[in-house]
């Protein structure tokens, strides 16, 4: 059985042709090819120009990887809602919907969970797509 917090870590790298951002300071990023959870920093390079570094959530290691996707917080995708001007009882009434959440995996814990409800219901509300287990895919109508 997959982890709930690395089927919403796949949610996010699945979700990347959909929403699309430039890494700000303090996101969480994900690298599939170093299996690890980073925080993103900015550093001065020698032109004196700010490029971005990543650090192990869990310490202060810095993690060299090309293949860096962002893991939405739950504060990025309330943003997100508030801009599509989604009303919060149209969050509830998704979140009570058997069609659109069935697959969002439950046992995850707090924050990942509610991020995974967000994202699903900002994915659903501009795409018109729903999480399978596996990937986005076309909600499929009554």
């Amino acid at each position: 059985m997959t982890d709930p917090i690395d089927e919403y870590i796949e949610m996010c790298q699945k979700v990347w042709p959909y929403l699309t951002t430039t890494l700000d300071y303090k996101d969480i990023v994900y690298s599939p090819s170093r299996q690890v959870l980073c925080r993103t920093q900015y550093k001065q390079d020698v032109n004196g120009n700010l490029k971005p570094v990543f650090v192990k959530v869990d310490g202060i290691e810095m993690i060299q990887a090309d293949d860096f996707f962002i893991v939405w917080q739950e504060r990025q995708l309330q943003d997100m809602i508030t801009e599509s001007n989604v009303s919060y009882s149209q969050y509830l009434e998704l979140r009570r919907s058997s069609s659109v959440l069935d697959n969002i995996p439950k046992d995850i814990d707090g924050s990942f969970l509610q991020s995974a409800l967000l994202l699903a219901l900002v994915i659903h509300e501009r795409y018109g797509k729903t999480w399978n287990g596996k990937d986005w895919v076309d909600v499929e109508e009554d």
